[in-house]
């Protein structure tokens, strides 16, 4: 797997947060990230899931061993009320990792839910120092250094 530059600061908001959401485009690779840093990990593209997740938020919040990722949280915004609920009785950073492709917190309600709890992070696509398996490199000083062995007509794609 490619590590990606944003692992270190979910680690961090991890720590600090007791809910982060993960968001970005479709395949950019939320779901991958998540699997390689949680260990109890669900996804709402199970329609089962989902279905019980709508009709029994709280229930359903009962029974999941922490820490969790919930994958996919935009189809089941309603569980969002209930996260906070959980998060004021027991609030412990790092409980909750939720991705999602849209975003989850455009309506004025979803955002006022979680505020204080929550942090947003965003998954962009692979960068060209991702792809190469060096994240934490600095593609300035790599072209300072004239550090690169792609014939000159790759340069567009590395840039």
């Amino acid at each position: 797997m490619k590590k990606r530059t944003l692992e270190n600061i979910l680690k961090i908001a991890l720590d600090t947060f007791p809910v982060v959401l993960l968001n970005g485009a479709r395949q950019v690779g939320k779901s991958t990230l998540a699997l390689e840093n949680f260990k109890n990990y669900l996804t709402f593209d199970d329609g089962e899931l989902r279905l019980y997740a709508k009709e029994n938020p709280k229930g359903f919040l009962k029974n999941l061993e922490l820490p969790i990722c919930l994958d996919e949280i935009q189809k089941v915004p309603t569980l969002l009320e209930y996260i906070k609920m959980h998060i004021d009785a027991n609030r412990v950073n790092g409980s909750f990792l939720l991705t999602g492709s849209s975003n989850v917190l455009d309506h004025k309600e979803s955002k006022d839910t979680l505020a204080g709890r929550l942090c947003e992070l965003r998954l962009h696509p692979l960068s060209s120092k991702e792809k190469n398996n060096k994240p934490n490199e600095n593609i300035i000083e790599k072209i300072l250094r004239r550090d690169f062995k792609l014939p000159k007509k790759d340069y567009y794609e590395e840039v």
